[in-house]
């Protein structure tokens, strides 16, 4: 029973960071415009597309030397302080690379984000990291949403007007 005990508590910090998903690798340097590129790409839209429906943010300075993170090997629970749905790891050396992921702790699917960046050891980063590029999503309101409003403000004020006439 005490071996049990000792094995679970020895094991239990890899549990608390799940890995987020490696969805694609990317065998270039690309600048900024490449970047997106890769996600619409990957998305499936047009680059005008992702600029209306994603905000997409560089973050450089936390791997600048002096920083925690400067010549990272991997990311364990980075957290870039806002809600993100895809992040572009880019790697320095003789051959850079760039490794697109998904915040979905593992699980295939973006609801169980947590929107910490955990790329584990397997993907283990032989240079250290450049920096990363997340894409989030713009909480530009819907059309039908608008839509929705703007009737029951015409139904408010049709209501009101008629109620003030019989007055």
């Amino acid at each position: 029973m005490v071996i049990i005990s000792v094995l679970f508590l020895w094991t239990a910090p890899v549990w608390s960071s799940p890995v987020d998903s490696l969805v694609e690798t990317i065998y270039s340097n690309p600048n900024d415009e490449g970047e997106k590129t890769i996600f619409a790409d990957y998305l499936g839209i047009t680059i005008e597309q992702l600029n209306l429906a994603y905000i997409y943010t560089k973050e450089e300075t936390d791997f600048e030397e002096g920083n925690a993170y400067y010549d990272a090997k991997y990311l364990d629970g980075y957290d870039p302080g806002f809600a993100w749905e895809y992040a572009l790891v880019k790697v320095d050396g003789p051959n850079d690379y760039s490794y697109l992921y998904m915040d979905d702790n593992g699980s295939s699917s973006l609801i169980y984000g947590d929107d910490l960046l955990t790329t584990g050891t397997a993907a283990h980063f032989r240079y250290g990291i450049s920096h990363v590029s997340f894409l989030r999503g713009n909480s530009v309101p819907e059309p039908q949403t608008m839509m929705l409003l703007g009737t029951g403000l015409i139904g408010l004020a049709a209501f009101g007007r008629r109620k003030f006439k019989k007055d």
